[in-house]
């Protein structure tokens, strides 16, 4: 396995070929295992350096999308990171390394969230702000609690 993605000196095709014969491998005991366990299937993807790079596509729902990511990081034992950028998307990343087949690589998903999500989510975060009340919500509790004074609230105000 390569040590860094970035290059500091010309590497042999052979090696390359080598890193992917490795990744190869993994991805047909992932492919079978996904298979087997009933996991979403992603957008593979064999970087010349040998990673490998799992995507959970644009054309699925952005549910369906964080459950990919978040099942195949769970099968392999890692966290998933989560980003919001200020251009509305969702970038949700779990890198993975196994040492013993000296492979890496990670899960992914680019969602999109519309105009229309993004100033809801941002309404329910503002609300939950003034409310004192966390946000996101933590436990399926406080997403109810959350919600339950959200519709008092609009309920007072007709």
């Amino acid at each position: 396995m390569p040590p860094s993605d970035t290059p500091t000196e010309t590497v042999d095709a052979t090696l390359y070929y080598a890193w992917q014969r490795r990744a190869q491998q993994h991805l047909a005991d992932f492919i079978e295992h996904g298979a087997r366990n009933g996991l979403p299937p992603l957008l593979w993807t064999l970087a010349p350096n040998g990673n490998l790079i799992g995507t959970a596509g644009a054309s699925l729902t952005p549910d369906v999308q964080r459950e990919a990511v978040t099942r195949w990081a769970a099968h392999v034992g890692v966290p998933v990171d989560t980003e919001h950028t200020a251009d509305g998307r969702e970038e949700l990343y779990a890198g993975w390394k196994d040492d013993e087949r000296r492979t890496r690589g990670c899960f992914r998903a680019t969602i999109f969230l519309s105009d229309e999500v993004r100033r809801m989510r941002d309404d329910v975060a503002d609300f939950a702000r003034r409310e004192g009340l966390p946000h996101p919500a933590r436990t399926p509790e406080e997403a109810r609690e959350l919600m339950d004074r959200m519709v008092r609230r609009n309920r007072s105000h007709r």
